[in-house]
């Protein structure tokens, strides 16, 4: 804790307090923050204060000049019924410092520098004194603490609290009042009340303000505000004036009648003419006024008698129709004016136009469209549909028009423009009209001959045909033509109404259409379709292959072809056959039962077969065939057994065989030889000797042994076993 501080509200620097004080720098240790052990609240008798007293706020004062230390002052005030000052808001504190005229003990605030008394059951504590300068009037009212109570002596300040169980008193409150408006606001002056009382008015309230207070009306009804003014003394005691003020409204809204309704035609002669709703006799009206607005600024309530907006009124000119629009409004203020209008017919007749006639042959919209012209003729006869007319009044007066149905119309460009007019009761006129063009749609006829057919000219894919064409038309043929330019004439410019037509062309196998186009004068067209066909009944040639797979050679018009190396059988395969068609067009083979590239087993008779086919796109076909058979020309495998029995050594490459034990001759066994074929089928095996005979002992020369295999084909193969026999065998078989 700090030996020294100075205290809100304001702070004053620590060296001029001591200064002020004359305590040197070695007492600063003893200055501390002091709580005092009690705060007494000290109150006197209803009335003023005594003479040598002076009052503030509902509290007396003295400013005593002698000098004690901080609890002879204390104890000095409390012989009074007073204590030292304890200070709780800052216009108190200026109140005090403004009064003091030299450094003066007051009672202790809070820790926190409150404008608050303290705690009576605070721990004894530090001291405080409010400083007074004579030159310094900004240190004047600062607060400074003492530790050492008990050694300084200062001036003091007594406070004493009066009892005031007076209340105050408002005197003239004013009397409720009642306020019309013609606005939505109005605004009101009274004379405030008087506010007395025997000590002083501490604190003043009231909801609203003089001279003049704008009170506004709310939700356009009659408003009440409640005044209230109100007192309380520095005792706490207290009074108040209340009083009401009522907003009235009393101004009728502001209304002007319609210059228009729904439906309007016109204003005539000073009232409005509204026309039926369309369709129908009646009108079905509304109205808005022109202005209907309230003071309040709510708007007002809008009726109608006898008539009402939004119902429906027949046709009727004279008299009109006459209507009192009100308005009213929240408070029950109303304003009236008055309505006339009639309900007039300005609607046309509608009629609906034929949208169709004979002949009809395009439309261009569903008033417009074409027609041909009847058979073998220049013009049209035209029949449609009367028109359908209604009016909304249900009354249709007259009806005409400039054409009839059934009038004849000549062809041309330009479309005839047919109208019916109608005329209702009232003259309004309604009309509709359609247009229609007469053209020349008939087309030109050709008569083309019956379908043509017939064969190839020998050797050719060509044929050569010769007819005729007649064309006719009921004006004028101008041009033909064909879509094929082997037809000769293709294109023939003409101008005659029949004329038959020489053709010839050459014509390809298959069929051809000839389609011919005719145009007469007026552009239009017609078609004959001519179907000429060329069959192709010729057959194509065929030459069979001769080179084949596996080929050996040829024996009595046979090909004789090797099996394959190692198998019994060949897998042939041949070259394609040799074709060709007089059409020109791809012609396609085919080899039964067999086909290139199948696999053969050995025969040697009957020969295999092939029978070749060419047959051309439009099924001709001719044939030729090839014989072969399948021969074994290959030579069984043998291989010859390499150990024998009686083995003794092999002597320069050579096998040589011991003699048999007490004989000079040796037994000589051996397996016997592997022989493989490719045919699979029986074979003659021989040798030279047998294995377990018996060889006497021989150097030289070797003993040969052959071994020959012969297949069912006669193919045969061998192979020789080389071996000599020496020396002699133990008993128990060894050398």
């Amino acid at each position: 804790m700090h030996n020294e501080e100075y205290l809100a509200p304001q702070h004053y620097h620590i060296s001029s307090m001591l200064l002020r004080l004359g305590v040197g720098s070695d007492r600063m240790k003893n200055l501390f923050f002091v709580l005092f052990i009690t705060a007494v609240s000290v109150t006197v008798s209803t009335g003023s204060c005594d003479s040598s007293w002076s009052y503030f706020e509902g509290s007396c004062y003295r400013f005593l000049t002698s000098t004690k230390r901080w609890q002879s002052a204390r104890s000095w005030c409390q012989n009074y019924g007073a204590d030292l000052a304890a200070i709780e808001s800052d216009a108190e504190n200026n109140y005090i410092k403004n009064r003091i005229r030299g450094d003066s003990w007051i009672f202790l605030t809070d820790n926190e520098y409150k404008w608050t008394k303290l705690s009576r059951y605070s721990s004894p504590g530090n001291c405080i004194v409010m400083l007074y300068s004579r030159y310094n009037s900004y240190s004047t009212g600062n607060w400074a603490s003492h530790s050492e109570c008990y050694y300084h002596s200062y001036r003091f300040v007594c406070e004493k609290t009066l009892t005031d169980l007076q209340n105050p008193t408002l005197s003239n409150c004013p009397r409720n009042r009642i306020v019309k408006t013609y606005s939505r606001y109005q605004e009101v002056s009274w004379t405030e009340p008087i506010a007395h009382d025997n000590v002083g008015i501490k604190t003043e309230e009231k909801t609203y303000s003089v001279p003049s207070q704008r009170f506004e009306l709310v939700d356009g009804e009659q408003t009440v505000y409640t005044v209230r003014y109100w007192v309380e003394d520095y005792a706490g005691n207290e009074a108040e004036c209340i009083f009401n003020i009522t907003i009235i409204d009393d101004g009728p809204p502001e209304l002007q009648c319609p210059e228009v309704t729904s439906n309007y035609y016109r204003t005539y002669y000073g009232y409005i003419h509204a026309h039926t709703d369309a369709g129908s006799p009646n009108g079905t009206i509304t109205w808005v006024p022109l202005v209907a607005r309230d003071n309040s600024g709510i708007p007002p309530n809008i009726t109608s008698y006898p008539l009402k907006s939004g119902d429906v009124y027949p046709m009727r000119l004279f008299p009109p129709y006459t209507t009192t629009i009100r308005a009213t409004d929240q408070s029950g203020n109303f304003e009236e004016c008055v309505l006339h209008f009639a309900v007039v017919d300005i609607e046309s007749p509608v009629l609906h136009c034929p949208s169709h006639s004979n002949n009809m042959v395009k439309r261009t919209s569903e008033s417009s469209w074409s027609v041909f012209t009847d058979v073998s003729s220049r013009s049209a006869r035209l029949y449609w549909p009367q028109p359908n007319v209604t009016d909304n009044s249900g009354t249709v007066v007259s009806i005409s028009s400039n054409y009839n149905s059934g009038d004849e119309f000549l062809a041309g460009s330009s479309a005839y423009e047919i109208t019916y007019t109608a005329i209702d009761r009232d003259n309004n006129v309604g009309n509709c009209s359609f247009y229609i063009t007469v053209e020349d749609w008939e087309s030109p006829s050709v008569e083309c001959l019956p379908d043509l057919e017939r064969y190839t000219d020998d050797g050719s894919r060509f044929a050569l045909f010769s007819w005729n064409i007649t064309l006719n038309d009921n004006f004028a043929v101008s041009y033909c033509m064909s879509n094929d330019s082997r037809v000769e004439p293709t294109n023939t410019t003409l101008n005659d109404e029949n004329i038959t037509l020489a053709q010839h062309g050459f014509f390809p196998i298959g069929v051809t259409e000839v389609e011919y186009t005719v145009t007469d004068t007026s552009g239009n067209n017609g078609t004959c379709l001519l179907t000429i066909t060329v069959i192709d009944n010729e057959r194509p040639s065929i030459i069979c292959p001769s080179n084949f797979s596996n080929y050996y050679d040829k024996i009595f018009g046979f090909h004789r072809l090797v099996t394959d190396y190692g198998h019994p059988y060949a897998t042939v395969t041949w070259y394609p056959p040799d074709v060709d068609d007089n059409s020109q067009d791809l012609v396609t083979w085919e080899s039964f039962p067999y086909t290139s590239g199948d696999t053969f087993p050995m025969r040697q008779f009957p020969p295999y077969t092939v029978h070749m086919t060419a047959t051309d796109l439009f099924g001709n076909n001719k044939s030729c065939y090839i014989y072969f058979t399948v021969i074994d020309i290959e030579p069984p495998i043998i291989e010859c057994p390499t150990n024998i029995t009686n083995y003794y050594d092999t002597y320069f490459g050579i096998v040589r065989a011991a003699t048999d034990s007490d004989v000079n001759t040796s037994s000589v066994r051996w397996e016997d030889p592997t022989i493989v074929d490719n045919s699979g089928g029986r074979l003659i095996v021989k040798s030279s000797h047998k294995s377990g005979d018996v060889f006497a002992p021989k150097f030289y020369p070797p003993y040969e042994v052959e071994f020959t295999a012969e297949d069912e084909s006669g193919n045969v193969n061998s192979c020789k076993l080389y071996f000599l026999v020496t020396g002699k065998l133990s008993p128990n078989g060894s050398i």
